[in-house]
This record gives C-alpha cells, structure tokens and sequence, in this order.
C-alpha cells in the first residue's frame, strides 16, 4: 500500500501566501523622520524593503513590521503626519 504519511502529488496542499509578505496600508505605516546630517539609506530587517532619506528632514512612512528596528537607528525619529 505504500506509507500513508506520504503525500501524493494530486493530494498535495497547496501553500498559503505568507500572511507577513503583504504590504499594510499606508495609513497605518508610522512616520519618522530623518534628522542626520546628510542621506540616509537603510533596508527593513523584516521586510527588506529598500528606505532612503534623501536630505535631513525627509519623512518616510515604514513598514510597522520594520519599525522596532528602525527607531533603534540614529538620526531617526518617529512623528506625527502633518
């Protein structure tokens, strides 16, 4: 019979996209702004999305999923949307 615990290719389950790779709206994103001296740019630990501060004072909605990490980063700092 063969062993049960084996799946066959015509009973295979297929996979769910990952909950975690999809974007949040921009209305929940948090806001932070740079205050260094020149450009920044970083890539999100979770999401590896690619964030560049273009001159001091640039703001820039991040990912929630990215945000732990990034309010650890110098010269940036979480605001309120204007």
């Amino acid at each position: 019979m063969g062993n049960p615990l084996r799946a066959r290719p015509s009973q295979a389950v297929p996979r769910a996209a990952s909950p975690g790779l999809a974007s949040p709206p921009a209305s929940y994103a948090p806001l932070f702004e740079y205050t260094g001296p020149t450009a920044l740019q970083l890539i999100g630990p979770v999401t590896r999305h690619a964030y560049f501060f273009e001159r001091p004072g640039a703001r820039l909605a991040i990912d929630p999923r990215d945000t732990l990490r990034i309010a650890s980063v110098p010269h940036l700092r979480p605001v309120a949307p204007r």
